[in-house]
């Protein structure tokens, strides 16, 4: 009983450790909330894998054993258990598409009708606009709307339907193809598939299910074909089956997802060079790692891999603020480090669980950069069920385990259902009158939205905005106030689409506001006092005010207006393209 306390007081201690040590180390050098905080997410990241590996060890894996590989695994089907999250996933994704198409799309959804603008104002995807994901997350909702002929914003949010149903079902045919007891297999599910509806109402195609859970069903198809090629003397050529699946699977995630892609082929090395450790795959491993290096070099060519470089540099940080949920996670990826170890010492370190493991280790720098609790969530979604599956083995664990992940689902809807709540409150209906004809830009002038914006759902009414190579300059990074104004200053004659009060949109981040912000979670203990970092924003502000100045045209958004060029204005009698055109000097103020 003493030693339980006293493993459990240090077990404690390395989770505190990974929260709190990173603020004594210096932070990323870029422009990141982590940076104003003096929170490094490296150290973090260092010291969850360090104090992990030395606690399991230390404790000899924790008596955390993975479920017994043989005896009755199945018992009943629980087909209903994935039935019913199926329909309430479709159900949620409807209600959601019906109040998009009523308010105008919120929040992830933005980011994907924004990309889908610039190719319908003639702009190409990953050449004249970048986009963070594989185009495989891109084409899909654009086919659909030329295939089905309906508006492209309705396609997204039909193609998102189909994730979650997809993602929902490929999460049950994930768990239910590990070794444990029936009962046990639909707790996880239950509690992985609440928790992760809690954030649908984010409208994201990149937080469905399918894109976290498809390199778990890739590594479990790639180790199913390894062990039905079982020998006596395993070969190199025993091992061409799974490599060919590897390879396969590695082309799609890095296409569908790049991140995924990256982590499932770092995952694949780990795990047959440190679980397998047998000569014969050191050939074919080589021969994957050349395969990963073409692809990769290509899919970097066309520029498929998006911003994850600028991702991967910190410079969307977040520190771990010790909270219910991101302690809660922390502590399972330290409870995986155990279940690793206390398989090796068992003697079964070629179970399929250490693989999903292994995802999840080299998914850490992901979890723990923009280190927020639904992103340690996703990324860390393969560790979560294993150690979930070892905790539930053992009688005086389950009810624990049952109650944790219960308030963790519980915090996790609160956390959401306010953000809801006050996107509701705040949403700007739609206009009773349409602008008409006459207030609408000329048809042949550009529409440039340097800041953002974004229209409503049904048809591509209005005129065709282009918002830049850059979504957003809500999300600033050194730099991207003089990629906008070069965008702006490549197109002179252009007329702008910017927020009403857009000045407020370059106000610098006060330490206050951010402070405020970082103590949405209720279960947050602690919210560190964070410094002011510069301004990058403001210098595209300070260029729309001297070089722009209103006009008479309106877009069908009441919270945007339309400013023309000082230097060339829009004839506002004729309104055509025409006379736009056809002022070659500039105009005196």
């Amino acid at each position: 009983m003493r030693g339980d306390i006293g493993r459990c007081a240090v077990f404690l201690l390395c989770v505190g450790a990974v929260l709190g040590v990173p603020y004594l180390f210096p932070p990323h050098s870029g422009i990141s909330v982590s940076t104003m905080a003096g929170f490094s997410n490296r150290a973090a990241e260092v010291l969850l894998l360090v104090l992990g590996l030395g606690f399991a060890l230390w404790t000899r894996g924790w008596g955390l054993r993975l479920q017994e590989a043989t005896g009755e695994v199945r018992g009943r089907s629980w087909w209903i258990v994935p039935a019913v999250a199926v329909c309430l996933a479709i159900a949620a994704s409807l209600y959601l598409w019906y109040w998009a198409s009523n308010m105008g799309p919120y929040d992830e959804a933005i980011y994907f009708l924004d990309r889908f603008s610039n190719q319908i104002a003639g702009g190409r995807v990953y050449r004249d606009f970048l986009f963070d994901y594989g185009p495989l997350m891109y084409w899909p909702s654009w086919w659909l709307a030329k295939l089905l002929r309906i508006p492209v914003g309705h396609a997204y949010y039909l193609f998102c339907l189909l994730e979650w149903a997809a993602g929902v079902l490929l999460l049950w045919r994930v768990i239910s193809a590990l070794r444990a007891r029936a009962v046990d297999r639909a707790i996880v599910f239950t509690a992985l598939t609440l928790a992760w509806f809690a954030s649908i109402t984010d409208q994201g195609a990149q937080y469905t299910p399918l894109r976290f859970v498809l390199a778990s069903a890739c590594a479990l198809w790639v180790h199913r074909l390894w062990e039905l090629r079982a020998e006596p003397v395993k070969t190199a050529r025993s091992m061409v089956p799974a490599m060919v699946a590897a390879a396969g699977s590695f082309a799609g995630l890095l296409l569908y997802s790049p991140e995924q892609g990256i982590g499932f082929a770092v995952a694949t090395v780990l795990f047959f060079m440190v679980s397998v450790r047998r000569s014969y795959v050191a050939l074919p491993l080589v021969a994957f790692l050349v395969w990963c290096g073409a692809v990769f070099a290509v899919a970097a060519r066309m520029g498929w891999m998006g911003v994850l470089f600028t991702f991967a540099g910190g410079s969307f940080n977040l520190p771990l603020l010790p909270g219910y949920e991101t302690v809660f996670l922390v502590a399972m990826l330290v409870a995986a480090a155990c279940v690793v170890v206390c398989a090796f010492y068992e003697g079964e370190s070629t179970r399929p669980e250490l693989y999903l493991i292994a995802l999840a280790l080299a998914a850490v720098p992901a979890a723990f950069g923009r280190a927020d609790p639904g992103h340690i969530f996703i990324n860390s979604l393969p560790a979560l069920l294993v150690v979930t599956l070892a905790l539930l083995r053992l009688p005086r664990r389950r009810m624990p385990v049952v109650v944790a992940w219960g308030v963790y689902v519980c915090l996790a809807a609160l956390s959401h259902t306010r953000q809801q709540v006050n996107v509701l409150m705040h949403s700007a209906p739609r206009l009773e009158k349409m602008p008409s004809a006459a207030e609408l830009p000329p048809a042949g002038v550009g529409l440039r939205a340097p800041i953002r914006y974004f229209s409503y759902l049904d048809g591509q009414f209005g005129p065709k905005v282009i918002t830049g190579r850059y979504y957003s300059f809500d999300l600033a990074f050194p730099g991207l106030a003089e990629e906008k104004i070069a965008e702006l200053q490549q197109h002179p004659r252009d007329l702008i689409v910017v927020p009403v009060e857009y000045r407020s949109a370059c106000e610098g981040l006060s330490p206050e506001t951010l402070q405020r912000s970082l103590r949405g979670d209720v279960s947050n203990l602690f919210v560190p006092r964070v410094r002011p970092v510069p301004n990058v924003k403001q210098p595209l502000c300070d260029y729309i005010s001297s070089h722009y100045v209103g006009s008479p045209y309106r877009v069908p958004r009441e919270e945007y207006r339309v400013m023309q060029p000082r230097a060339f204005r829009v004839s506002p009698l004729t309104g055509s393209a025409a006379a736009w055109l056809q002022q070659s000097a500039p105009q005196p103020m």
